[in-house]
C-alpha cells in the first residue's frame, strides 16, 4: 500500500484519524474567528465556536461535521462576479465558485516539497491554496482569480493565517493569461466545463505547462462511498 492510498483508507474511517486534521482545525478557526474576516462573514464565526464546543464535548461525528461545515461556510465566502468577470468566465465556458472537498489538503503533503511552487487556478478566495500552506510550507503559491470580491476575501483570510505575502502571490485575472513555467504543482479543480470553449481552455493550460520541464497535475476528485448496512462484514 503507497503512503496516498493509506491516507485515503485513513480518511474513510474519519477525518480526524489523519494526522494534519487538527492543524486544518486550527487554521479553520483562526480565519474564522479574525476580526477582519468576521466583520464580513459572521455566520463562519459561529460555526468556529460550535467545532470548538464539539473539540471540547469530545463527540467524534459532531466534530467532524462541524469541521465540513466550517470548511465549505469558509470556500464559499465572498463568491460575487463583476459583470466583466462573469464575461470572462462566459468565455471560457466557465464555473463560478464551487466549494470543492477536504481530501486534496489531506493528500497534499505527498506531493508538496519545501522548494515547491504550486499554483492554484481559478482558486475562488484561495482557501485550498492557503490550506494548503499551512498544512506544508512551502516556497510559494500562486493564487489565480478573476473575481477581485474573492480576492479580497482571500487576502483576508491569508491575513488571519498570518502567512507572508513572500510565499502568497495573487494574480487578479485570467487563468488564460498565467505565466506556468515556473511552477512545479497545478491545483486544478474544474474551472470550466470541459465542452466547447472549455475545452480549448484546458488546451492553453496543457500548452503552457508542456514549456516546463517539470510538473504535477493536482486534480482531485474523489468520493468517498461506505458500504451499505447489509453490506458489512
Amino acid at each position: 500500500m503507497n503512503e496516498v492510498e493509506a491516507t485515503y483508507r485513513r480518511l474513510l474511517e474519519g477525518i480526524y484519524n489523519e494526522p494534519q486534521a487538527d492543524v486544518l482545525e486550527d487554521a479553520l478557526i483562526r480565519i474564522a474567528l479574525n476580526p477582519a474576516v468576521k466583520k464580513y462573514f459572521p455566520a463562519g464565526a459561529r460555526i468556529a465556536e460550535h467545532l470548538r464546543e464539539a473539540s471540547q464535548d469530545g463527540d467524534p461525528s459532531v466534530k467532524e461535521n462541524s469541521l465540513i461545515a466550517l470548511y465549505h461556510r469558509l470556500h464559499a465566502a465572498g463568491a460575487r462576479y463583476k459583470d466583466q468577470e462573469e464575461d470572462a468566465l462566459d468565455t471560457w465556458n466557465g464555473l463560478g465558485c464551487i466549494p470543492s472537498g477536504l481530501l486534496p489538503l489531506f493528500f497534499a503533503r505527498h506531493f508538496v516539497r519545501p522548494d515547491s511552487l504550486t499554483a492554484d487556478l481559478g482558486a475562488g478566495n484561495g482557501l485550498q491554496g492557503l490550506l494548503i500552506q499551512a498544512l506544508c510550507p512551502h516556497r510559494q503559491t500562486l493564487l489565480v482569480e478573476i473575481s477581485e470580491n474573492l480576492v479580497e476575501t482571500g487576502r483576508r483570510y491569508q491575513q488571519a493565517l498570518g502567512i507572508s505575502n513572500e510565499r502568497i502571490l495573487w494574480e487578479n485575472g485570467d487563468i488564460a493569461d498565467t505565466d506556468l513555467r515556473e511552477v512545479d504543482l497545478v491545483y486544478l479543480y474544474r474551472p470550466g466545463r470541459p465542452q466547447g470553449d472549455g475545452k480549448l481552455l484546458y488546451k492553453i493550460i496543457a500548452e503552457k505547462l508542456a514549456e516546463s520541464s517539470r510538473f504535477v497535475i493536482y486534480s482531485l476528485r474523489l468520493e468517498l462511498t461506505y458500504p451499505k448496512e447489509g453490506d458489512r462484514g
